[in-house]
Parts: structure tokens; sequence; C-alpha cells
């Protein structure tokens, strides 16, 4: 009788597979109880690898938190890119932009694990203010998402793409905050058409 055989997974897979499993487990860690419980021990122990694994990929905590941050951003980018194509398809019209910001929101928080990826998104946020080695990392979330919202608002032509891109992006930070804080229910589909809706037709002359 032959013995199973057994399938072996090539050496740099098992160590992305290994990375993004760390990553993961920093991301959860840093939604539900703040950066203080991000520590390589723990994220380990959550992870299911073991220690020397975390300390192998990432020297020290600003380095994981980091690279979290990192590998939020990809996440981010990638789902809103999934909801322009669902929402806007060719439609790059006021009312198709309002319709983007109101699913990207709402599927925010339609998930106990959303709600932790955005704690983990904000908590880096205030770590970044206080530790001035992961600005860097803030900067270029910010900037990455402006120029992707730029880009979109450039279709549907606003009067000023830049500009308005940072204002939105100031707009969705502002609510995803006060919705966390405040519950779902207060943040619902009529209230966020109308505060995007209003939002949107500022940035057009017509």
């Amino acid at each position: 009788m032959n013995s199973p055989s057994v399938v072996r997974i090539p050496q740099q897979d098992r160590a992305r597979l290994t990375r993004e499993a760390i990553l993961s487990a920093a991301t959860q860690l840093l939604g539900a109880e703040g950066a203080k419980s991000v520590t390589h021990r723990r994220v380990a122990e959550l992870a299911g690898v073991s220690l020397a694994s975390t300390t192998y990929h990432f020297r020290n905590k600003a380095e994981l938190l980091s690279a979290a941050f990192d590998w939020l951003i990809e996440i981010y980018i990638a789902n809103v890119r999934t909801r322009l194509r669902t929402s806007m398809g060719d439609d790059y019209t006021k009312k198709g932009l309002a319709e983007l910001l109101i699913r990207v929101s709402r599927h925010t928080f339609r998930k106990k694990d959303d709600r932790h990826v955005i704690c983990a998104w904000y908590e880096f946020m205030l770590e970044a203010a206080r530790n001035p080695a992961l600005q860097e990392t803030a900067n270029k979330w910010y900037s990455d998402t402006c120029d992707y919202y730029e880009d979109v608002l450039e279709r549907c032509k606003s009067r000023n793409p830049r500009e308005d891109a940072r204002r939105l992006v100031d707009c969705m930070i502002g609510y995803e905050m006060s919705a966390l804080a405040a519950g779902q229910e207060k943040y619902g589909a009529r209230s966020l058409r109308q505060t995007y809706t209003r939002l949107v037709e500022s940035m057009f002359d017509d």
C-alpha cells in the first residue's frame, strides 16, 4: 500500500504565508486592544508561529506596526477599487461618486472584523502621532489615499480634484471615527447619503 504523498509548500511561499499571518495577528491586536498590546510574543501566539519567526521578519515593534499598516493600505485600496467597479462602472458622475462613498463607508461597519480593521487604522494613526518613526508610513497612507480619490474625481470632472480629494478623505476619516465611537445605528445609509451627496455637490460648479 502506497503512503499518501506529502504536498510540500515552497520555502518562499511558506515565508510569505508566515509573514501574512504575523501581519494579520498584529492588526487584530492593534484593533482590539491598542498599540500597547502588540508585542512579538503576543503576535506570535495569535498567529500560531514561533517567536523567532516574528523577530526574523520584524526586528522591532515599530517595524512590525509599519509593515502591518502597509498591509492594511493594500487591502483598503483593493477593496475600494472593487467597490468602484461595482458601484460606478463607467458612471463617473456626482451621483455615482456619492454611491461609491456610501458603499465604502457602509462596508466598513458591516462586520465585527471590519470594525477591528478600521480601529487598527486609527490606532496606528494615534501611535504615529506619538512616534515619529511611524509618521512616514502614516503620511504615505494619506497621500496614497488622496491620490486614489483624486484620480476618481478627475474622471468625474470635479472643480479641483486634488483639493477635493483631501476634503473627501478628511470627511471620511471624521465620519468613520464618529461612527466607531457612537455606533453603527447613528450612521445608516440615509444619513450617509445626505452627507456625501452634499459634500460631492460642493465639489462641482453646476
